[in-house]
């Protein structure tokens, strides 16, 4: 009786030896199959996600600036249409925890820019009679206003987080020197709502806005392997003069956009 019980035992553990064997084995083969040490770092183990690299990004954005000084203008914001913008440069990782975190330097070398839009303004102002009496006429004005940017070395700390497969990269850049030259062409139709007169001129105007350390860069991206795409937004504030008016004014600019492209 005893080696019965025994007997049967044996094979008791024996059956359970071979279940948890097979478990075993079972449970082990998705983990070898999806390795996912491989699929966590993103890239198929190759180069881990907290990395630096070189990158190029293609924008679109809308870029605008506000007159901080200009008497009329003061109050307005003056948008200068959609703009498709490019940038180059690269990322140094500093301290990093593979699979984790890093922390490192965002550089871009060079950024370049251009924008353009047309726009309609209709003004008053007062004629005279003979007599003394006065009645008012009107002149319209269709502009196309555009806008090159050019951003000059931007640099500043960065910080990378992994997130499953992807990375996300988030800056904040000063920039040494930012320049953006532009102006209006202005076919201007004058209109006199009385019928005294109708013709066209016409009048064109260039400015320059320069900052030195003046515009700063905040970019948040995401990449998965080469592909990379997020949200960049630049402030700040510069010199401002014109072909119209004498003396040198002061505005704030401000120009979010959409990013993506490549970091190799």
């Amino acid at each position: 009786m005893k080696m019965k019980k025994l007997h049967v035992s044996a094979v008791m553990l024996f059956v359970l030896l071979i279940s948890y064997s097979s478990f075993g084995r079972n449970f082990e083969l998705p983990a070898r199959k999806l390795n996912f040490n491989k699929t966590f770092r993103g890239d198929g183990g190759d180069k881990n996600v907290i990395s630096g690299g070189f990158f190029v990004l293609i924008g679109i954005g809308t870029p605008s600036f506000k007159y901080n000084d200009l008497g009329y203008a003061s109050s307005s914001r003056v948008g200068m249409g959609t703009q498709f913008s490019v940038e180059i440069g690269n990322q140094f990782m500093i301290y990093k925890q593979e699979g984790k975190f890093g922390i490192g330097i965002s550089s871009s070398w060079f950024t370049f820019g251009y924008s353009s839009v047309e726009r309609s303004y209709t003004f008053p102002y007062d004629n005279y009679y003979s007599n003394g009496s006065t009645y008012t006429s009107y002149y319209t004005t269709q502009s196309k206003f555009f806008n090159y940017d050019f951003r000059f070395l931007k640099f500043g700390p960065m910080g990378t987080v992994a997130v499953g497969p992807l990375a996300i990269d988030a800056s904040f850049d000063i920039i040494p020197l930012t320049l953006f030259v532009g102006g209006t062409s202005t076919p201007t139709t004058i209109n006199n709502y009385n019928s005294y007169y109708t013709g066209n001129v016409s009048h064109t105007m260039v400015y320059t806005q320069y900052g030195i350390f003046s515009n700063f860069d905040v970019c948040v991206k995401a990449r998965y392997k080469i592909f990379t795409a997020g949200v960049d937004v630049l402030f700040g504030h510069n010199n401002y003069a014109d072909s119209d008016v004498s003396g040198t004014y002061h505005t704030s600019t401000f120009t979010p956009k959409v990013v993506f492209g490549f970091r190799f």
